[in-house]
Formats: C-alpha cells, structure tokens, sequence
C-alpha cells in the first residue's frame, strides 16, 4: 500500500469517526486515485456515503471492497444493512 494513500485512508476514518462525513469522502476518494485498489478505502467511504443517505453510490463502493477483498465480512455486513433500509424505506 502506498504510504500516501494509507495516510488519506486514515484521515478519512478519522473524520468518518467524529461524523465529518464530506471530509471523509474527499480524502478517501484522495487515498483511492492514488490506490485504486484499496479496499479498505472503498469499505469506509461507502460508510460515510451510506451515512449522507447516498445509499446507491455506498452500495457500489461496498461491491467495490468486496470485489478486491473478498475476506471483508463488514463491507459484506454494511452492503447487507444499506439493501435492507432501502428495501425497508421504499
């Protein structure tokens, strides 16, 4: 992983945790263009997209963890939660 990215992916999670959630998205979205490949990333923007009600673009950030880490229980778990909400809400 790239020392870069690792640090927009942990600056994000940061702000995701104390619900600065625009924040989060922009350095995750940093940590991503500089990895492309960064599940992690894709899992916790898809948390803080999730959490501004963007539930269609967390969803393809959730598929997107889970497609370069197939082991991510959690981005399996919060894809579940978002379909079931949007189901629920509908």
């Amino acid at each position: 992983m790239d020392t870069d990215a690792r640090l927009f992916l942990l600056r994000g999670v940061a702000y995701q945790n104390t619900k600065n959630s625009d924040a989060a998205i922009a350095d995750l979205t940093r940590a991503l263009t500089i990895d492309p490949s960064l599940a992690m990333a894709y899992s916790w923007r898809g948390i803080a997209l999730s959490a501004k009600g963007e539930n269609d673009l967390a969803l393809a950030d959730f598929s997107k963890a889970i497609e370069y880490n197939p082991q991510d229980a959690q981005a399996f778990y919060n894809r579940g939660v978002v379909y079931y909400f949007r189901r629920t809400i509908s």
